[in-house]
Order: structure tokens, then C-alpha cells, then sequence
């Protein structure tokens, strides 16, 4: 019974047995021919059974963890390289190779950085191409303007109460908003915005403006704070006072906006934001210049 289970003991502490099952996917490639991308592969899995912790196994089923490879060839080879753990990415990095010859020792240093470190708890996933904000940033900069990433396509609906500057109405109106935004990277927006506000005290005082935008989020998280800011045109009436010290009046120009806010699930089809903005017609009335400021929510999908 004493050598059975010295037996065990010596067996349960032999690398073999601490050794962590792991899976090396077939390399995708761009310019990369298929025999290239088997070439790669095998490539990986020899560096990776070179790796005391862990051990090279032929059926994903059987892999604690597994090992996605990305390569693409331009004038220069980059290298994306992702370690799982069921749905959870566990390391992540990317390398370049200036040719062929260095390829090989990049390959190497790649496995060994991504089996023996954790770089990441999970990063969301973006849209319906299954990759993170940062990765689709990373990828654009990698392809070097060569071939270009699809921008995401969303439709802005909001609305909420709005207040007036200029146009000689004190309480609060209630303001609409639609919009068309292309998702560039994982920190910019560019979009086509237009908007309408109108006072509840006087339905003569309202403001309608139509202009191009840019936003900028600050982290490439699922819910992240923006600024933006729009150039386009404004048109604004002002009510006339009873009094007649106010004539009916008018003001259209060039308008500007500012805003700023919240965006939340940006990693989901569709998004929801809060959010203020101002936006300031660049031509007077008989009271000034115009401006309008809208409390919004909205809904992007």
C-alpha cells in the first residue's frame, strides 16, 4: 500500500501531470498562403512543447486552454497571437517581424510572452466581427491604411427637455434629436446630426439646426464618458413679446455644438447614452445670438 501510494505522490508531482493541456488553433492569415499558415502553425506548436507547463494536445475538447494566431503580410509580417480559457481571454499580444527569417524568432517569443502571462481578464467583444474596441484599433494600425476596417453603422434617436438662449422664452421646451454615426475606432465617432427644439411657454420659439459631429470616448470599456462637437447650420425664432418691445424676429447662421455625456453597452448592438448639449446659432436676432440647451437620452442602434 506504502509504494502505491509513494507511487502516486511522485507521479502527481512529475511535470507531465502539472502540466496544463493546451490547443493551438489553425493560424488565420492575410497574404498568407494556406501551406504558409500550416508552416506557421507547426511552428507554434513546437515552441509551445517546449514549454515544461504545458502540454500539447491534437483535440480542442481536451484543451484547458487554447492558442489563436492572426498573421498578416504586408511589407512586413504582424503577428496577433490570444490565449483562452473557455470564453475568457487570458493573455493577449502583438509582434512584428521585419521578414521571413525573423518571423520564426518572433513566433517564439510570441508563445512564450502569451503562455507565461496574464494580460487580460476578458476584454468585451465588439460587435458581430468578435473582436474587443482595442483589437479593432489595433488591427487598423497593424493593416497601415493598406486595406481598410468597416466602420460600425448606427442610427441615433434621442430626445429630452431643452432650455432656451436668446429667444425670449424662460421655461423649459422639449427637444428631439436623430442622427446617423460611423463607429471609426474604438475612441471615435463621426456622424450626421440634426435637431429640433421648441418652447412649451410659446410654440414661436424654436430652433432647428443640422450639422457634422465627432465624439470621443475616453476608455475603450462597454460604458465609457464622451465630449463631441458638431459644425453645421442653425435656425432659430424668437417669440415676439405682447408688449411688441420684441418684434417677431430671426436668426440663422452657422451653428456650433458642444456636448458631452455617457455611452453605455457601446460592445452591443445596440447602445444607450445620457447626455447634455449646446448648440449656438452665429447670427443675432433682435435679442442676440440664439443658443439652445438639450438634456438628452438616446437610443443607437
Amino acid at each position: 500500500m506504502l509504494k502505491i501510494l509513494s507511487a502516486l505522490f511522485v507521479l502527481g508531482c512529475s511535470p507531465a501531470a502539472l502540466a496544463a493541456n493546451i490547443y493551438v488553433a489553425p493560424v488565420q492569415g492575410t497574404n498568407i498562403s494556406p501551406g504558409e499558415s500550416k508552416t506557421l502553425r507547426e511552428l507554434i506548436k513546437a515552441e509551445v512543447q517546449s514549454q515544461s507547463n504545458f502540454q500539447l494536445v491534437d483535440v480542442l475538447d481536451q484543451a484547458e486552454f487554447y492558442i489563436q494566431t492572426k498573421v498578416i503580410k504586408f511589407d512586413s509580417y504582424n503577428i496577433s497571437m490570444v490565449r483562452w480559457q473557455g470564453n475568457k481571454k487570458v493573455s493577449t499580444g502583438q509582434w512584428r517581424a521585419s521578414d521571413s527569417s525573423d518571423l520564426e524568432k518572433q513566433l517564439a517569443t510570441a508563445v512564450n510572452e502569451i503562455l507565461n502571462s496574464e494580460t487580460s481578464s476578458g476584454t468585451a467583444v465588439l460587435f458581430e466581427d468578435k473582436k474587443s474596441l482595442g483589437e479593432q484599433a489595433a488591427e487598423k494600425r497593424s493593416k497601415q491604411n493598406n486595406e481598410r476596417v468597416p466602420a460600425r453603422r448606427q442610427v441615433l434617436v434621442g430626445f429630452g427637455p431643452a432650455y432656451f438662449n436668446n429667444m425670449n422664452t424662460s421655461q423649459a421646451g422639449i427637444g428631439f434629436q436623430a442622427g446617423y454615426l460611423w463607429s471609426i475606432d474604438d475612441h471615435f465617432d463621426l456622424g450626421l446630426q440634426s435637431d429640433f427644439a421648441i418652447s412649451t411657454e410659446h410654440t414661436d420659439a424654436y430652433m432647428l439646426s443640422g450639422r457634422i459631429l465627432t465624439n470621443y470616448y475616453f476608455s475603450s470599456n462597454d460604458i465609457s464618458p464622451y465630449i463631441g462637437a458638431g459644425f453645421g447650420y442653425g435656425w432659430a425664432s424668437v417669440h415676439d413679446s405682447d408688449t411688441n418691445l420684441i418684434s417677431d424676429d430671426s436668426a440663422g447662421g452657422f451653428a456650433l455644438s458642444l456636448q458631452g455625456g455617457i455611452k453605455f453597452f457601446r460592445t452591443s448592438t445596440v447602445n444607450f447614452a445620457v447626455g447634455g448639449e449646446f448648440t449656438h446659432v452665429f447670427d443675432k436676432s433682435s435679442l442676440g445670438t440664439p443658443g439652445a440647451f438639450l438634456v438628452k437620452v438616446a437610443l443607437l442602434y
